[in-house]
């Protein structure tokens, strides 16, 4: 919400400056160098610049990095290790962005990129689940779905008494400190929350779409 409020100096920020905003703010972002503001951090600012940056120039970030997504996803892979192993140590900091650098970017390469060119603006009115864009079937709304999982991941649940990820990690945790096995319980975790959230998510597409369409602010998507 604090980073909302500053969407009219970002957005004269992205205006005037271009890529040299988005270089800045990963500056800050590495250096830790920021104003001490709960809520404000130069990560978020980086991050709600870079979805900026995109729209206020018309373009799809799935289209842009999916010419790149082999090499992004050769490069997470080895990082996403790197940053397990050297957590808790100083340079886990700057592993720890290279790699959420790396593996955001290759998600969104990966995301489907070769439906969309890269200059086709984002725009018109939202699309529902089953809805036709340029020609081809929208199966489900990835926008929709990819932000309900982001903001359900952390609710907490009181069938569980925790969150979704908690419970995950608790669920997967054996107590051992075997490097392989914190690597697969990592990513055992994180694919797990993401299987329970997109349950949650296909029950409430099914049982009051309505709700859902409010809960994830009617987001539009192509596929």
């Amino acid at each position: 919400m604090v980073i909302v409020l500053m969407t009219p100096i970002i957005h004269l920020a992205i205006r005037r400056l271009r890529w040299g905003w988005l270089l800045l703010m990963t500056a800050l972002s590495i250096s830790g160098v920021w104003i001490p503001l709960v809520g404000f951090s130069p990560s978020s600012v980086l991050w709600f610049s870079v979805g900026a940056w995109f729209s206020i120039n018309g373009r799809s970030m799935a289209a842009t990095f999916g010419r790149l997504r082999t090499p992004l996803l050769c490069a997470a892979l080895p990082l996403m290790v790197l940053d397990i192993l050297t957590d808790g140590m100083p340079a886990d900091k700057y592993v720890h962005f290279a790699f959420l650098m790396t593996a955001v970017l290759a998600v969104y390469g990966m995301a489907g990129g070769k439906h969309l060119p890269s200059t086709e603006p984002l725009s018109g009115p939202p699309l529902k689940d089953g809805d036709a864009a340029d020609g081809g079937l929208i199966l489900f709304n990835a926008a929709a779905m990819s932000f309900f999982i982001f903001a359900f991941h952390t609710l907490p649940l009181p069938l569980l008494g925790c969150r979704p990820v908690e419970w995950a990690k608790q669920l997967l945790w054996t107590g051992s400190d075997n490097g392989l096995l914190c690597i697969a319980q990592f990513i055992g975790a994180t694919l797990l929350t993401a299987a329970v959230s997109m349950v949650v998510y296909w029950l409430l597409l099914w049982l009051c779409p309505g709700v859902l369409s409010v809960l994830t602010g009617r987001k539009r998507t192509y596929s």
